[in-house]
C-alpha cells in the first residue's frame, strides 16, 4: 500500500498535461505514487503522458476501460489504487510548488486529534487563464461562495472546493464508495465534500494551492456573472417558463444526493434523520418545505431567499 496518491484523470489534455505533470515534479513533497487513467483521449494526450512519465518510478498508468466522465473516472481510480491517503489532480491545472507538502502538514494536525474518522482537507485556487495569467486571487470568492460554508445542509446545495485541491484519508476514500448510483451524484468533489461533513471532519486551509486554468474546456468551470446579466438571463427563463423548471432541477439535485448519502455507513441518528426528512421533503406543502429549509440551515452564501420561494 502507498502512504500518499495522487490521481490523475486525463482526456483530450494534450495542450496541458506536461505543465500539470512538471508541476507535480517540482513539490517541494514529493513522496506520493501518481497513478494516471486516460478516460479515452483521441488527441495526443495519452503518447505525452507515456513519454513523460519513462523511467520514473513514482508515476503509474492505470490500464482499465474509460470510464466517460470525470467523475466516475476518479471514482475508479479511487477503486484501483490502494493508499493511506489521496488527493485528486486535474490535466489541465498547475500546482503552487507546497501544496502537497501543506495538504499533508494540514491532515496530520487534524488526525493528532482524531482516531480512524474520515477526514477531508482542501484549499481555494487561483483562478487563471490559458497562459496562467491571475484572473482572480480566490476561486471559491470568485464564484461567489464560502470557504468556510462547508456544513452538510450548506454542502448539499453549494460546495465550495474542487476535487483537485483535497486531500483524504483512507477511511474517507471508503465511505466514499459507499453509493447505489453514481449517476446520482453530481461530482465527486461534492459528495466527498458531503460524506467527510455526514460521517468526519471538513477543514479548509484558506490559501490558493493551485492554478486553475479557466477556459472554454474546462469540465466544471469559474463562473462569476454580473447582477445585471443574472436579471436578463432570469427575466429570459421566466419568459420562457425555464426559470421554475430550473430552480425544481437545483432542488431535485440535493434530494438524490441526500437519497446515496442514505448508503453510507457509521452516518449518525440525527444526520439520517436530517437525510431522510429531505427525501420525504416534496411529500410536504410549500410552506412546510420553506420552513424545513430555512430550520435546516440550507441556504446559500447568496440569493438563500430565492432559493427558498421555489422549493
Amino acid at each position: 500500500m502507498d502512504k500518499y496518491a495522487v490521481l490523475l484523470a486525463t482526456y483530450n489534455g494534450e495542450k496541458y498535461v506536461k505543465e500539470m505533470l512538471d508541476s507535480l515534479e517540482r513539490q517541494t513533497r514529493n513522496d506520493f505514487v501518481c497513478y494516471i487513467h486516460d478516460d479515452g483521449s483521441t488527441d495526443g494526450t495519452l503518447d505525452i503522458v507515456k513519454k513523460w512519465i519513462k523511467g520514473k518510478k513514482n508515476y503509474k498508468l492505470l490500464d482499465f476501460e474509460s470510464e466517460k466522465g470525470a467523475k466516475n473516472n476518479f471514482f475508479s481510480m479511487l477503486k484501483e489504487v490502494d493508499a493511506s491517503y489521496y488527493m485528486f489532480a486535474d490535466q489541465d491545472d498547475v500546482w503552487v510548488e507546497n501544496k502537497v507538502e501543506k495538504l499533508i502538514d494540514r491532515m496530520d494536525t487534524v488526525e493528532k486529534d482524531i482516531q480512524y474518522m474520515p477526514v477531508v482537507v482542501y484549499s481555494d485556487m487561483y483562478v487563471v487563464d490559458d497562459e496562467l495569467n491571475v484572473i482572480a486571487d480566490s476561486f471559491i470568492k470568485f464564484i461567489g461562495r464560502n470557504i468556510y460554508r462547508n456544513k452538510l445542509s450548506q454542502l448539499l446545495i453549494d460546495n465550495p472546493a474542487a476535487g483537485c485541491t483535497m486531500i483524504i484519508n483512507r477511511a474517507l476514500r471508503d465511505r466514499a464508495l459507499e453509493y447505489n448510483d453514481s449517476d446520482e451524484i453530481p461530482m465527486h468533489d461534492q459528495w466527498i465534500m458531503c460524506v467527510a461533513a455526514a460521517t468526519g471532519v471538513v477543514n479548509p486551509i484558506d490559501e490558493p494551492l493551485i492554478y486553475y486554468r479557466q477556459h472554454t474546456d474546462n469540465v466544471m468551470g469559474a463562473e462569476a456573472e454580473s447582477k445585471k446579466d443574472k436579471i436578463v438571463r432570469n427575466g429570459k427563463d421566466i419568459i420562457t417558463g425555464e426559470f421554475a423548471r430550473n430552480k425544481r432541477k437545483f432542488h431535485l439535485k440535493e434530494v438524490r444526493l441526500a437519497k446515496q448519502l442514505m448508503y453510507v455507513s457509521d452516518v449518525d441518528d440525527s444526520t439520517r434523520q436530517f437525510l431522510m426528512d429531505l427525501v420525504l421533503v416534496n411529500n410536504k406543502g410549500k410552506f412546510e418545505r420553506m420552513a424545513f429549509y430555512r430550520k435546516s440551515g440550507m441556504d446559500r452564501e447568496k440569493h438563500s431567499l430565492w432559493m427558498r420561494l421555489w422549493v
